[in-house]
């Protein structure tokens, strides 16, 4: 595998993120006018529920924010290392990977088709890039290496590759 290279002052690139961002603000801006009209009419959309949920509890509110937000990152978190191991499963690198999430840390049990150096060090490689990404306190990840012999001890883990 090669390092990555991912070059975020790329012009075209940071126009089309900017593009984005205000397509999904003026979704947004028409979602909340959207539900304004409702309201005239005394109906409530679900973000005008979450609004006034915000007025009667905003401690709730926040609370219930930030677990769709952890939910969110959670789901990247293992789209983004999930890829990693289709990709290393296609290099013949890992045979088998099993996901166990404890608290907002997720161990990953990893099963190579041959355990050496090299296989361990491209997986070295991966945790070494996602801890540079400077999520690795908030978002922790760990891997340990399993053994063929007891890969079928982890199949009631959600498997990942």
């Amino acid at each position: 595998m090669t390092k990555p290279t991912h070059d975020i002052t790329n012009k075209p690139e940071l126009a089309r993120f900017v593009d984005s961002y205000i397509n999904f603000l003026d979704i947004h801006s028409k979602d909340v006018k959207f539900g304004s009209d409702l309201l005239d009419s005394g109906i409530k959309t679900e973000f005008i529920q979450k609004m006034e949920l915000f007025m009667v509890n905003p401690l709730q509110a926040l609370l219930d924010q930030r677990q769709m937000v952890d939910a969110n990152l959670y789901t990247i978190v293992d789209g983004f290392v999930n890829l990693f191991f289709e990709k290393a499963k296609k290099l013949n690198i890992v045979k088998s990977a099993f996901k166990k999430r404890n608290g907002s840390a997720t161990m990953y049990m990893i099963v190579l088709n041959q355990d050496n150096f090299n296989n361990r060090n491209e997986i070295f490689y991966f945790l070494d890039h996602y801890s540079s990404l400077g999520v690795y306190d908030k978002l922790p990840i760990y891997f340990q290496f399993v053994p063929t012999e007891l890969e079928e001890k982890f199949i009631t883990e959600e498997s990942v590759a």
